[in-house]
């Protein structure tokens, strides 16, 4: 099936956008890492293209989802907790 992608290709493929983030922050900022400046989009953004080129297809993928929008689309029984926001979301 079109957009199926294995969990192992997912940890690849989100580790190699980050490789490719950090080395493209370490050419722009002459050696800083991005866990020196804690650079998020460019690691999102470059994990989501490499995540995307390694689907078959017409797969897709969605970057930071609100947790409303995952518990819609899983298996979980939603939050747990007993804060006013899980007992929203319940």
């Amino acid at each position: 099936m079109d957009g199926i992608i294995s969990r192992e290709a997912i940890g690849t493929a989100v580790m190699e956008g980050v490789q490719t983030a950090n080395g493209k922050h370490e050419s722009w900022s002459r050696g800083g890492w991005l866990t020196d400046s804690g650079v998020e989009g460019p690691v999102v953004s470059a994990a989501g293209e490499t995540l995307r080129g390694a689907l078959a297809g017409e797969g897709s993928i969605e970057m930071q989802m609100p947790l409303g929008a995952i518990l819609d689309r899983s298996a979980s029984p939603g939050p747990q907790g007993t804060s006013p926001v899980h007992r929203e979301l319940a």
